[in-house]
């Protein structure tokens, strides 16, 4: 797994008027195949420059 933060900033004649921070976790290998699976989604197809990876879901695995 790999974590990173990113924080933005938005200003108006120098002053910042608003700011968010986006917290991004990247999962793969057998943790996002375990995943993927539990929450009921299978692996449809990768784009053909691999950058995306593609999933349908397949069945509903969480009761409300």
């Amino acid at each position: 797994m790999y974590f990173w933060e990113t924080d933005y900033r938005f200003k108006k004649e120098g002053e910042i008027i608003a700011s968010d921070r986006h917290k991004f976790l990247m999962v793969y290998g057998k943790v996002l195949e375990d995943t993927m699976k539990t929450a009921g989604f299978k692996l449809k197809e990768v784009t053909h420059d691999d950058l995306y990876m593609v999933y349908q879901k397949v069945s509903s695995t969480i009761n409300n």
